[in-house]
């Protein structure tokens, strides 16, 4: 700042009023700039830290976004394995995006190895065997999902019946369906 006779809370609210405003003009990396000054005045500041992670999440910037919750977040446990577990899952959409799958699987196993819940872990890992022409690696992960998760296998029926038609299972098909309307 140009004036070095600020006060602290000075200082904290024009860099507050920066980083929002930096925000509104989707200057990102001005924004961040302003939290970190917060910082450097008040290094616990909960709202900085807030803001930094809406900021990441905005930019897209899973990785990021991860390291702030990792390193600073007061979430219960649970809550915050699922919270980072969704940033593992959105790195993996990036790498898909980039035709890196191997790179996406590793995001995905770490999303599910975080949170054994989060079930798009399991389908866009699904998803991601049947890009690479695996159907079998693929029915074990939609078959991990289901025993993992039994409240919610309607949600990988449709790709369960898909990846075993691929695989000539014709039978466990019917099983599949019968299974479905129940």
């Amino acid at each position: 700042l140009v004036r070095p006779n600020l006060s602290d809370n000075q200082r904290i609210a024009v860099n507050k009023a920066l980083a929002k405003d930096y925000q509104t003009a989707q200057k990102f990396p001005q924004a961040l700039q302003a939290c970190d000054h917060i910082l450097d005045v008040e290094r616990g500041n909960a709202w900085a830290k807030d803001f930094q992670l809406a900021i990441f999440e905005e930019m897209g910037d899973w990785q990021s976004a991860y390291n702030v919750v990792r390193k600073n977040s007061k979430l219960p446990k649970d809550e915050k394995n699922i919270r980072l577990a969704c940033y593992k899952v959105e790195q993996g959409r990036q790498s898909v995006a980039l035709n890196q799958e191997h790179d996406a699987r590793v995001h995905f196993r770490e999303a599910i190895k975080l949170s054994p819940d989060c079930v798009q872990g399991f389908l866009e890992l699904a998803d991601s065997y049947m890009r690479d022409k695996r159907p079998s690696d693929a029915l074990d992960a939609l078959k991990n999902l289901i025993q993992k998760n039994p409240n919610f296998p309607e949600l990988a029926f449709a790709r369960l019946k898909h990846v075993l038609f691929d695989l000539g299972q014709f039978g466990e098909i019917e099983e599949v369906d019968r299974k479905s309307v129940v």
